[in-house]
């Protein structure tokens, strides 16, 4: 009688009486590389240390972004592996974001052509030529394409600023009105005040008088931006990462960040807030990018918001960034691969 036999065969859990194994579910792991000239760029301004150190610290900031439970590890010569457990593979696309970040935080002057300091002073028109010309010699599509192309044009020995290192170049995405998504947000570059300090990248064409073309609003929606550049002043004041206290740094009600000077330059912080209270406008820098741009309308005691500089993604973003400290450059991302749980685990081991 055999069919019975092997019904009840099939009823047994396995043939030694045991739970069929659940196979556990895959984890992902990130292939990462340090962009060499990025290190050599840090290696000559910071002659104390050297490249091995480097890339020790670069990979204890990547484990303090992501986090105890995901595995961080040095990769081949200037690389870096991140093993994700399957558990977290949800937060994926934050991870990735979080790695990729220089995270740079940086608030300095926009540059105005009054400014005067010793023998320091800018001549914004010729700088605006300069930059077009660049532009003119193929520099704008490659800044299209790249917005981080734009450290090619200070890095030229035949161009860049004529005020040098006193003068920087960052890029500006200016995005569809959330308000509103056929009309773009604000261009600094058609800004009173601070026009003469702002070039848009992208043709006139695509400003479009201020209305999102029909073929940008087909796009996906982190491709519908336009680009500008905005002139820093490099030689004034400023205030960085280490200046502010990353504890304080967190969401506030309305999409604002709240943040604080720490101790030891609250009175720097407020003699320079008080010095351009309602004159010029202060940029607002986030992994080399202009976020916004602001006039102080008063004396800053050392805490305050920032208004529309970020999306909500972001805001969860910037106070482990701060905490983490900055990377030389973004790293780039070379690979991802599926991760079974055992090898996780034996990676865990060592």
């Amino acid at each position: 009688m055999p069919f019975p036999l092997l019904a009840t065969l099939l009823l047994v859990p396995g043939a030694a009486g045991q739970e069929p194994a659940v196979q556990a579910p895959d984890g992902a792991r990130l292939v990462y590389e340090m962009p060499m000239d990025a290190l050599q760029r840090t290696l000559r301004d910071n002659p104390d240390t050297d490249l091995e150190r480097l890339l020790e610290r670069s990979v204890r900031t990547i484990a303090l972004r992501v986090g105890e439970q995901v595995r961080v590890r040095r990769h081949e010569a200037t690389g870096f592996v991140v093993d994700v457990p399957a558990e977290l593979t949800a937060q994926l696309p934050a991870l990735r974001r979080r790695i990729a970040a220089r995270g740079t935080f940086e608030m300095r002057m926009v540059a105005d052509g009054d400014y005067r300091a010793g023998d320091v002073h800018f001549d914004l028109a010729a700088e605006k030529k300069r930059l077009r010309g660049w532009f003119d010699d193929g520099g704008r599509e490659r800044l299209l394409a790249d917005p981080s192309a734009i450290d090619a044009f200070h890095a030229g020995a035949a161009q860049g600023p004529a005020a040098g290192r006193n003068l920087r170049w960052f890029v500006r995405r200016i995005r569809p009105d959330p308000r509103a998504q056929t009309r773009w947000s604000v261009a600094l570059s058609q800004v009173p005040g601070l026009r003469d300090a702002a070039v848009l990248v992208n043709a006139e064409a695509d400003w479009n008088g201020g209305m999102v073309p029909q073929h940008v609003l087909s796009l996906p929606e982190d491709a519908r931006f336009l680009l500008e550049a905005i002139a820093v002043n490099m030689h004034e004041t400023h205030f960085a990462n280490a200046d502010f206290d990353a504890r304080s740094m967190k969401r506030a009600d309305g999409g604002r960040l709240s943040y604080s000077i720490v101790d030891a330059r609250r009175v720097a912080f407020s003699d320079f807030t008080a010095k351009y209270t309602r004159r010029g406008s202060c940029a607002v820098i986030w992994n080399d990018e202009v976020r916004l741009a602001v006039p102080f309308f008063q004396r800053l005691s050392g805490t305050s918001t920032i208004l529309g500089a970020f999306t909500d993604a972001e805001l969860d973003d910037v106070a482990r960034l701060l905490q983490s400290g900055p990377l030389p450059a973004p790293p780039a991302l070379l690979a991802e691969n599926r991760l079974p749980a055992s090898e996780f685990a034996r990676a865990a081991g060592k």
